[in-house]
């Protein structure tokens, strides 16, 4: 089941990163907060064996990696949710093209 997508921010500079870090590579706080990031825009796409990935520029201020569910060109806006891995352990960042 898909979640909403969201980004690790510092709540002392409100720096907002992804993957998630122990400590702000901003300003060294420890105390972090999340932010919605739902959308982004579409910078590049790869293949990897059966999978499309792409880098998607969020909203919210970091680049994620994220499985793209079909092809888009380059500049298109993008939704993103949030999936967990079989197992549990990793979130898998997933990208559809908007209408």
């Amino acid at each position: 089941m898909s979640k909403p997508f969201s980004v690790a921010v510092c709540t002392a500079c409100d720096h907002a990163l992804w993957p998630p870090r122990p400590v702000c590579p901003r300003c060294a706080s420890t105390v972090f907060g999340e932010r919605v990031a739902d959308s982004g825009i579409l910078e590049e796409t790869t293949r990897s064996q059966d999978t499309l990935l792409a880098s998607v520029r969020t909203l919210a201020g970091p680049t994620v990696i994220a499985r793209l569910r079909r092809g888009a060109p380059r500049g298109a806006e993008v939704a993103l949710t949030r999936d967990e891995s079989p197992a549990g352990d990793s979130v898998i960042v997933i990208a559809s093209p908007r209408q």
